[in-house]
């Protein structure tokens, strides 16, 4: 599929436009191979979306199943993504996407799939704060099982998502907060006062933006670094990606407004119908109009959120081929600036001495 060549190649110093060439290049060339190995996630996926629509104007009067249906997609898409960074881990060992890769639960060979729901038990247990249970566990799994649960690339993926998704929901959170207990505190103060809060808010979002941008190069140190724990490894590779934060902002930038575009154009079905029936629904309620919308509304919306969903998925997947690439350079940029310190530390050693021996002379 064309990866085995140095223009697949993953550490290797690049600019931001190598970076995403090379990223574009990967996915498109190999998109068969990451298809088949996706694809069951993006139909449940996809699915779940379709019977929200189906059923959306029922999920007025049942919040809660809405809330449900919205919780399972996301814990799906984790899943997907989890796939996706196998696929990226395997091609980082090997130089090359597999046609199919093991599953989440398990990539050894010969082990069975009848005996993931017991694994999973086992693993409940592995992670219990009980000794006993832990021992158990670790008694009944396969060695080959315990490495598993420790190391398996879709698992520290879910768990480096989820890590920093609480890191950024705590930030903005917080930031909320203060702005508007701020907002509360300037109600009675002038008029300028309350723009100039307003300007200061608008500014720290942006920076906040900025400031989890390095979280990127943060999941995939975690991800691709075995034997390593989030919190850990947080501190060094965070500061390593903020050093890199231009290249990080202008990749994330590029792949978003290319995501944007393509995503207008893929999601345009979905826009049309959606505030075809917003409009419908608000002169009804408003004004008194004739519903005017046919009988099959429902599975026209439903069917047109899978089609595009599907579509929409994948392009999704395809923004972290380039931040893939831009991880490895700036790996690589990383390894060659601690051989010039170490080089240029040894250099200035050697002149001091020199000098010493000439003073002495």
């Amino acid at each position: 599929m064309g990866n085995k060549t140095s223009e697949y190649t993953l550490f290797k110093s690049r600019g931001v436009s190598a970076c995403i060439s090379a990223g574009y290049g990967l996915f498109s060339n190999n998109f068969r191979n990451i298809f088949r190995a996706t694809w069951p996630w993006v139909i449940v996926y996809v699915l779940i979306g379709g019977i929200y629509g189906l059923f959306y104007e029922s999920f007025n009067d049942r919040p809660l199943l809405s809330l449900a249906l919205a919780f399972v997609g996301v814990i799906v898409s984790f899943f997907f993504f989890a796939y996706g960074m196998m696929l990226l881990d395997f091609h980082r060992r090997h130089i090359v996407i597999p046609p199919s890769a093991g599953g989440l639960l398990y990539r050894e060979p010969g082990f069975s799939q009848v005996k993931v729901f017991k694994a999973l038990l086992m693993a409940a247990m592995f992670y219990m704060p009980m000794p006993a249970a832990r021992f158990h566990a670790a008694m009944r799994l396969p060695r080959n099982a315990r490495f598993f649960f420790r190391v398996n690339v879709g698992w520290r993926t879910i768990k480096a998502s989820v890590f920093c998704l609480l890191i950024v929901l705590t930030v903005f959170a917080l930031f909320f907060f203060c702005y508007f207990w701020a907002m509360q505190a300037s109600l009675h103060l002038s008029f300028g006062f309350q723009m100039a809060i307003l300007g200061a808010g608008i500014i720290m979002f942006f920076v906040l933006l900025l400031l989890i941008m390095p979280l990127y190069f943060v999941t995939f140190c975690y991800v691709f670094r075995s034997h390593t724990h989030f919190f850990r490894i947080f501190p060094s590779a965070y500061a390593v990606g903020f050093r890199h934060l231009p290249r990080i902002f202008c990749v994330s930038a590029i792949t978003l407004l290319i995501n944007l575009v393509i995503g207008c154009v893929i999601m345009l079905p979905s826009y049309v119908l959606a505030l075809a029936v917003y409009k419908s629904t608000f002169g009804a309620m408003m004004m008194g109009d004739a519903l005017a919308l046919p009988d099959n509304i429902n599975i026209l919306v439903a069917l047109t959120g899978i089609l595009t969903g599907f579509l929409g998925s994948y392009l999704s997947l395809s923004q972290m081929y380039p931040l893939y690439y831009l991880y490895g350079s700036i790996e690589t940029r990383e390894e060659e600036r601690k051989r010039f310190v170490k080089v240029s530390a040894v250099a200035s050693s050697a002149s001091s001495d020199d000098s010493r021996e000439g003073k002495n002379r």
